[in-house]
């Protein structure tokens, strides 16, 4: 089997609040969507998004990146999942968000060919799985608001950015989210914000309060100056924008320098992310599987990635009510604090037509072997 055509459509969907972090402040997200096509006439579907809320010029430089591929992807014969041992060579040099939507659409196709789904492909069973609720409130009074509505709803778990308001400012909320929910498990996320010293500082004053983990405190490069917050504080350190790649994530974890690995498929490649997954088995150590704010196809395609090991946790996979439309039919919204992976063979998750033609950019385009 071998493909026989490629095709992409950029999107830009507004998100319904603003979501705020240390790294970005974008009023919506900005992706690809990718189609490709088997010479047995299979049409699957993957995402190719940059981590963050994208931008036009990035989007232009993945299709660039994608013709540049094309003719090796077409050369490919794509038997079955272990067929697929051969990307890492001739997706070397595209960014990682581009390696996402190709190897999601050909596990896709690999999945449907053989009647499994994608999580079954990458060496796991679709399951419902726990997801924490993303807090974007900038007040404290928000905060506890956005928390009761979290517990309301049925979640164990939320999320907080921090690291992009003065501390005293982080530290209110952080009290208004635990006194809003005293038995809630309370994440952190800094995406980066804080120098060495500050992070210190923040996480003492914010684990007064009980928090699960601290995710990103510092800059991504500086692993010693993460290693230096880790043994000055009580609460466990998550690394995010430092897992680029299992040999980076097995030196966080072989040095002690994270707790926990945070395991974004749009930075890594869907492929990398899942050995991720196993190695973080292996060492039993916390990997969490969280979103970089996809469309459905991104989305659904992370939640094969969750289901690929026996227990990844409380993933941080509730982003889809975060956007005007997720481009899909399926229901990807959390129940009661879970959310189910699509079980149907490959990625379970068809996107919409009308959807994807309202919400298109006019990055565009095609190649045919």
């Amino acid at each position: 089997m071998k493909l026989a055509r490629i095709e992409w459509q950029g999107y830009i969907v507004p998100f319904k609040d603003p979501v705020r972090t240390a790294g970005s402040d974008a009023p919506a997200r900005q992706g690809l969507l990718l189609q490709l096509y088997s010479d047995t006439g299979l049409a699957v579907w993957g995402e190719a998004s940059p981590v963050g809320p994208g931008n036009e010029q990035q989007l232009l430089g993945f299709a660039e990146q994608l013709e540049g591929v094309s003719d090796a992807l077409f050369r490919m014969n794509i038997t079955d999942a272990g067929s697929l041992h051969t990307l890492s060579a001739i997706l070397s040099k595209v960014s990682s968000g581009l390696r996402f939507g190709i190897e999601t659409a050909l596990c896709d196709l690999v999945g449907k060919s053989e009647g499994r789904s994608i999580a079954s492909v990458l060496g796991g069973t679709p399951r419902t799985m726990p997801v924490n609720a993303l807090l974007t409130a900038e007040s404290s009074e928000d905060a506890a608001r956005q928390t009761r509505e979290a517990v309301t709803k049925g979640f164990s778990a939320v999320k907080l950015k921090v690291g992009f308001l003065p501390v005293a400012c982080d530290v209110e909320r952080v009290e208004a989210v635990r006194s809003a929910a005293p038995g809630i498990s309370i994440r952190l996320d800094a995406n980066q914000g804080w120098s060495v010293p500050q992070a210190i500082e923040a996480i003492r004053l914010m684990e007064l309060h009980g928090l699960e983990y601290v995710e990103q405190p510092v800059a991504a490069a500086d692993i010693a100056g993460m290693r230096r917050v880790r043994n000055a504080v009580s609460t466990p350190i998550a690394a995010d924008e430092s897992v680029t790649s299992v040999e980076t994530a097995l030196r966080l974890v072989r040095t002690g320098t994270a707790d926990v690995l945070i395991v974004k498929a749009a930075r890594l490649g869907l492929l990398e992310a899942s050995k991720v997954m196993h190695m973080a088995v292996a060492y039993r150590k916390p990997a969490i599987v969280t979103s970089s704010f996809e469309t459905g196809v991104g989305l659904a395609a992370s939640l094969h990635l969750a289901a690929s090991v026996p227990d990844c946790g409380i993933c941080g996979l509730a982003t889809a009510t975060l956007l005007e439309d997720t481009l899909v039919s399926s229901k990807l919204s959390p129940d009661r604090g879970l959310l189910a992976c699509p079980s149907g063979p490959g990625l379970g998750a068809e996107p919409d037509p009308a959807a994807v033609s309202r919400y298109a950019s006019h990055v565009r385009g095609r190649i045919s072997r």
